[in-house]
């Protein structure tokens, strides 16, 4: 029960830091066309949905595991 609780923090974690991102990129592309700003929430809501992500040896979030 507890690695499915820490699985669903990072989930959140990563979806909250996708959100903040989104309202930055949109602060700065104010003048693009709105089908931009669609594309970019569609970016949040699949990574509200998708249960699982794709993980590299580097990234913006660090990771918990030691190597």
């Amino acid at each position: 029960m507890a690695g499915i609780f820490v699985t669903v923090l990072n989930m959140s974690i990563a979806a909250s830091i996708a959100i903040v991102m989104v309202i930055f990129l949109r602060l700065l592309l104010k003048k693009m066309p709105a089908i931009f700003s669609c594309f970019l929430w569609l970016a949040v809501f699949a990574r509200l949905l998708i249960p699982f992500s794709l993980e590299a040896d580097w990234g913006l979030i660090p990771s918990a595991r030691v190597s």
